[in-house]
């Protein structure tokens, strides 16, 4: 998985650019970790062409809020399929980690946070 990164608005967005996590979701952690040692504080997934969610992949979005926390950045999920939607509530983590289905909405949440 390649991750690419565009910002708008003082967001960056990050796009996985295949359908799945997976085992290659280091490219996630690796992007995510670049954009903090960057000094962004914004960071917000977009998960538009996921076509499917394992435990790796839960993994990795899990443990990208995690390390964006500990760094005192926020992040959000857009486009996020419904199975990690459902995922994330069993994990008690859907109000932890919000996803929008609009990417602009997702961009505006972050100024009133």
């Amino acid at each position: 998985m390649l991750v690419m990164g565009r910002e708008v608005n003082g967001v960056v967005i990050l796009e996985p650019k295949d359908g799945k996590l997976g085992r290659s979701g280091d490219d996630l952690a690796a992007a995510v970790q670049t954009m903090l040692d960057e000094g962004e504080k914004r960071i917000l997934i977009d998960l538009a062409i996921m076509t499917s969610v394992d435990v790796t992949s839960l993994g990795e979005i899990v443990m990208s809020h995690v390390k964006i926390g500990r760094a005192c950045a926020q992040m959000r999920l857009v486009n996020a399929p419904h199975v990690l939607i459902l995922e994330l509530r069993k994990l008690n983590l859907e109000d932890a980690i919000p996803n929008f289905d609009d990417e602009a909405e997702a961009i505006a949440s972050f100024r009133t946070s």
